[in-house]
């Protein structure tokens, strides 16, 4: 039986045929034996680090809204979209379960998700993930 992980983006606002100016504000990874993990990239690391765990994002907003809310302490805030290292860690997280023998689901990600992923890549100079992103997007060991 294969491993899987499932990958989903949410996006700023796309204009429709412009993926290449699209950008990643939050992914999410979830793999079949059980590991959910939230992509984003925050205004301050003293509060979240990305990746971070669901229950670490649970616990830590939490812990938000019972400590900061209505004081004058440092907003837990993430960006408007992914960092270029935030973007390179998630293509090699994938690429790493790849290795491990992990088979990618997604819904639509061929024509979407991976290229807005390729795209960020590319925009992060990182021609070399780009090519393999486009790769993983349109062959194996992807299910779309």
């Amino acid at each position: 039986m294969s491993k899987f992980v499932a990958f989903d983006i949410e996006t700023t606002e796309v204009v429709e045929g412009d993926v290449p100016n699209s950008n990643i504000t939050v992914a999410v990874t979830e793999t079949s034996d059980g590991e959910t993990l939230c992509w984003m990239s925050w205004l301050s690391s003293e509060n979240v680090t990305c990746p971070c765990s669901h229950a670490e994002l649970k616990k830590r907003l939490i812990s938000y809204v019972d400590e900061f809310v209505d004081k004058e302490e440092t907003p837990m805030v993430a960006l408007p979209q992914l960092s270029n290292d935030d973007v390179v860690n998630l293509y090699m997280y994938i690429g790493k379960k790849i290795n491990q023998g992990y088979v990618i689901s997604t819904w639509n990600g061929a024509s979407f998700d991976f290229q807005v992923l390729a795209h960020m890549l590319l925009r992060a100079t990182r021609q070399d993930l780009y090519s393999r992103c486009v790769k993983i997007a349109n062959g194996r060991p992807h299910i779309d």
